[in-house]
């Protein structure tokens, strides 16, 4: 299996929003209006949950797969 590198370059737009460049993405972090945000985006607690989600279906598929 082959090494893989990530990177990521985020920039602060205000207190609570976050600009973050992720290859040929641009992912907009921020904390919804009765947190202090503009709600421009889904704060971090969310994409930590949809990291986690992406990372058991990918799992979850090959697993499946090995197992016919």
């Amino acid at each position: 299996m082959s090494m893989a590198k990530y990177s990521v370059k985020a920039k602060s737009e205000n207190p609570t929003k976050t600009v973050v460049k992720a290859r040929n993405f641009e992912l907009i972090i921020d904390e919804p209006e009765n947190l202090g945000g503009t709600d421009a985006g889904a704060n971090p607690v969310e994409y930590i949950l949809a990291a986690l989600s992406g990372c058991l279906n990918v799992v979850g598929n090959m697993v499946a797969k090995e197992m016919g």
